[in-house]
């Protein structure tokens, strides 16, 4: 079945989980969500047999929140906040909505789009 999209959604926690692959990565950064699998297959260490650390890292923070994580790596960097933004799928449940669960698609990244269930 194919959904049509046209706006972002909630993503709650358990979703954000099951996206931590090297080819359907997610992660959560201050309580929006990203699908980052594009930037990170691209990546250029993985050319090195991800020997790179930065692919590294990012692999062990896909499907999840990484907030601090990011924060701290990332301070510095204005680039790499601006590059996030491209990624932007939806902001993260919180609270009751979280509890609740996965209750619809979630969206293509950036916004409008159709996904397969």
């Amino acid at each position: 079945m194919t959904y049509f999209l046209n706006a972002r959604c909630t993503v709650v926690t358990l979703q954000v989980r099951q996206h931590a692959r090297k080819d359907d990565a997610w992660i959560a950064v201050d309580g929006k969500v990203y699908d980052i699998t594009e930037h990170l297959v691209n990546h250029h260490g993985w050319h090195d047999n991800a020997a790179i650390s930065t692919v590294l890292s990012i692999l062990a923070h896909a499907g999840t929140d990484c907030s601090e994580e990011f924060r701290e790596i990332h301070r510095p960097y204005p680039v790499a906040w601006r590059q996030l933004k491209a990624y932007y799928i939806g902001d993260l449940a919180t609270g009751e909505e979280d509890a609740v669960g996965w209750q619809g698609a979630a969206p293509a990244r950036g916004g409008a789009g159709t996904v397969t269930a």
